[in-house]
């Protein structure tokens, strides 16, 4: 492969011959529809609203107010309704509210949930409301959301920022990118293998949901050995080239509701949900496994991080929390808290800030100018409903649905632990065990024996 244009045209081959592969030998059935698990509170209402339309009929369909037939129609028509629309709200609710939950505590179950309901009405924000006009039309609705995800990926000036620094971390990052040709020891210096690709490729998840391509792992997984050996050169050559093509920089947003008590009408009450080329997905993949163990070794991820990480979860988070709280209590000691939630912490992520804390953790070479060229031309379309927008550049934060996306938050907050760890304060269970913070990816909560000890940490 001579260059990034014979990449793309390779690409964009084996993914058409897969997609076509996977109709002709599987088409596609039509589902039939799902029944609402809330129609069966329905059925006394409906019966009732059929009995009154019926009567009405055989009256002749009067239409005088003061017909009662005409009347006991509407008012049963009218109590329907507004039952149906009350059921519905409230499955919605359900639904949105555990579909949050899935995304925080079990991703392979999200992916499920939302794979199935993509297309579901429930799924969908159908109206909102911007400066006190209420919105419902299909291609309003999606400009609003392009608008409004737009933005977001934008940076912004800040008054309270740290100017200075931000000029240090630049002037870093272009005394890096000369650094970094002169590493010779990176993780991607040595080429991606047919074994080492088609292990990962056997081991890929079903029931994953795929992005403009149309592909999910199924298609790659189940390709057979000699597509292994062309994806192989195809991962080669993005390494040797350092060039990402076009078709895996681009995702697709989708907005969730967060649920709970939230009001359905704000769409900053929303997560934008990302969903990545799948081949993108199996690059990022390659590369991560081969970083992961430098990361490990320079402290990646902190003990007193709980996120994204195998045998680490909220409920381990919770116990040390409480397991600290209840050492001080039981010694008569008051124990001050504080919880920080970063609002908008993975959208908002300063880039410059993140490779140049990557090329501190020893990402230097090849693979940190691949993944920082990588994330310098990301773009995404949004979509809503049947629509998808014009694509936009994305000049700040990491995406949610990325493989790396994780690692990158880890690495990214890690900064957090390291600084507290250095602190006199918190609570010390013993002469080994320190408990001063715990953290699960964006959200924070901090532990001291006084006022003056949790100041200091804020």
């Amino acid at each position: 492969m001579a260059g990034e244009q014979d990449i793309e045209y390779v690409l964009s081959g084996i993914t058409q011959i897969l997609s076509s592969s996977a109709k002709e030998i599987l088409p596609c059935k039509r589902n039939r529809p799902i029944l609402r698990p809330y129609w069966n509170d329905l059925k006394n209402a409906r019966t009732k609203s059929r009995e009154c339309r019926r009567k009405w009929i055989a009256e002749g369909r009067p239409r005088n107010s003061d017909n009662a037939s005409f009347r006991e129609y509407k008012s049963a028509k009218c109590e329907f309704r507004k039952l149906l629309r009350r059921k519905c709200f409230e499955h919605e609710r359900n639904e949105f509210s555990n579909m949050d939950e899935f995304y925080d505590k079990d991703r392979s179950r999200f992916q499920k949930e939302i794979s199935a309901k993509q297309k579901s009405y429930s799924a969908v924000c159908n109206e909102l409301k911007i400066d006190g006009k209420l919105i419902t039309e299909k291609e309003e609705l999606l400009s609003v959301w392009k608008d409004h995800y737009e933005q977001l990926y934008t940076p912004k000036v800040s008054p309270v920022y740290d100017e200075q620094f931000k000029v240090f971390v630049e002037q870093q990052l272009k005394e890096f990118v000369d650094l970094s040709t002169n590493v010779t020891n990176d993780v991607l210096e040595t080429p991606f293998t047919t074994e080492e690709v088609s292990n990962l490729c056997l081991k890929l998840p079903n029931n994953k949901v795929g992005g403009m391509d149309e592909l999910v792992y199924k298609h790659v997984k189940y390709a057979g050995k000699q597509f292994f050996v062309v994806l192989t050169d195809v991962f080669n050559a993005i390494r040797a080239l350092e060039g990402i093509p076009k078709s895996v920089e681009i995702g697709v947003i989708y907005s969730l509701f967060k649920g709970k008590k939230k009001n359905k009408l704000d769409k900053d009450n929303y997560r934008g949900i990302t969903l990545l080329n799948v081949i993108g997905k199996i690059l990022e993949r390659l590369i991560l496994d081969r970083m992961m163990p430098i990361l490990i070794k320079n402290g990646v991820p902190d003990k007193m991080q709980f996120a994204y990480q195998k045998g680490k979860s909220c409920v381990q988070a919770s116990f040390v929390l409480q397991e600290a709280i209840h050492h001080a209590v039981e010694r008569e000691s008051k124990v001050y808290a504080c919880f920080l939630d970063i609002s908008k912490a993975f959208d908002c992520v300063w880039m410059d800030g993140l490779f140049f804390k990557l090329f501190n953790l020893g990402i230097q070479g090849k693979s940190w100018r691949l993944l920082k060229k990588w994330y310098s031309n990301l773009s995404c379309r949004v979509a809503h409903n049947d629509l998808l927008s014009e694509p936009f550049l994305i000049r700040q934060g990491i995406q949610q649905g990325g493989v790396i996306f994780p690692w990158l938050c880890l690495c990214f907050n890690n900064d957090i632990n390291a600084e507290l760890s250095t602190m006199n304060v918190g609570i010390n269970i013993d002469s080994l065990i320190s408990v001063k913070n715990v953290v699960i990816a964006d959200v924070v909560a901090l532990l001291s024996l006084s006022v003056n000890g949790l100041q200091k940490m804020i």
